[in-house]
């Protein structure tokens, strides 16, 4: 089942592939490798901030869905998760750029490379796999992504991870027929 955590989840899933990939070739510690806004990410190199949620329209269900033969629950609803993953190089000035354009190089590289999830890692069997999308945004919107009056706006990396499950709890008892009592009258027969 997708329950409420599976959010939190696919965080710590996102932040997993990127610390598996980055250290220890290009990070020291996997604790550089934060999930944090960039005003907020104190001295982690790479911050991962979930900046939108939205309801995926491509996988809008409507229908109950059916547990037993006495339940039926109210449809999942599939979310898209919007992602900005900033770098922040540290040391010398003079390399700093390189040393952040190698970082950002690899994280589209493990993102490309990973870029399709199985829901049944986050509890879920019966949904559709999960897609990692590189949004190639205009730098004009990428510029309003970035809301935070400090830092000034730095290059980063934006991705849709979905569609992404989240079951509902309410539930509601149902009756099935199991007998039907059928009688047929013959056309013109008085009775």
């Amino acid at each position: 089942m997708g329950s409420y955590a599976v959010i939190a989840a696919i965080d710590e899933y996102l932040k997993e592939i990127l610390a598996d990939g980055l250290v220890p070739e290009l990070l020291q510690d996997r604790s550089e490798v934060g999930l944090c806004s960039p005003p907020e990410r104190g001295d982690t190199p790479v911050s991962i901030y979930l900046y939108d949620i939205r309801e995926n329209e491509a996988f809008r269900v409507s229908g109950m869905v059916n547990h037993s033969l006495e339940s039926q629950s109210y449809p999942p609803t599939y979310l898209s998760l919007y992602y900005m993953i900033t770098v922040w190089g540290a040391g010398d000035i003079r390399f700093r750029a390189v040393q952040e354009h190698r970082i950002m190089g690899r994280i589209l590289q493990l993102l490309k490379d990973q870029n399709l999830w199985e829901s049944s890692r986050f509890g879920n069997d019966d949904a559709p796999n999960i897609r990692v999308e590189y949004l190639d945004l205009p730098v004009e919107e990428k510029v309003k992504t970035w809301t935070f009056s400090t830092p000034a706006y730095r290059a980063s990396l934006f991705f849709r991870v979905g569609p992404v499950c989240l079951d509902s709890e309410k539930v509601r008892g149902i009756r099935r027929v199991l007998d039907v009592d059928m009688r047929v009258k013959e056309e013109g027969a008085n009775g």
